[in-house]
């Protein structure tokens, strides 16, 4: 089970709960195929092999800066934002092995117990150029 978070209108993000991270075999994306950034969970048994391969390059338009979060330990609180800056009354509570893919949108974030995250986002990132804070 994938949550999402919408503004009514704008997909802003998709949240695995640690519980209900995908167990079927092969490779399951849970982003749609035209997201700017995809993730997906590999579930393969013991001695399966994976073809050798690379990824062919081509060039793409990429007008977002989407980003995940692993939640190592510790517990987040994520709050979400319209891109007019107005505040949904949305909020979520991430844990330990939850992961949040942040698609569009803006969002802001309250420790609420000492945490370790792994963040992946879009590059290359220049913080003066890709990051406004409001």
């Amino acid at each position: 089970m994938i949550e999402k978070v919408t503004d009514g209108k704008n997909l802003l993000a998709l949240i695995i709960r640690k519980k209900n991270y995908p167990k079927k075999i092969g490779t399951n994306f849970i982003s749609g195929h035209k997201d700017s950034l995809q993730l997906g969970f590999i579930n393969y048994p013991t001695e399966h092999i994976i073809k050798p391969h690379f990824h062919l390059k081509r060039k793409k338009i990429i007008d977002t800066c989407p980003e995940v979060l692993i939640v190592q330990k510790g517990i987040l609180n994520v709050f979400f934002y319209k891109k007019n800056k107005q505040k949904i009354n949305i909020t979520k509570k991430l844990k330990s092995g939850d992961v949040i893919v942040l698609l569009q949108g803006g969002h802001g974030f309250k420790v609420s117990e000492k945490i370790s995250l792994i963040e992946i986002k879009q590059g290359p990132y220049l913080i003066n150029k890709d990051k406004k804070i409001f």
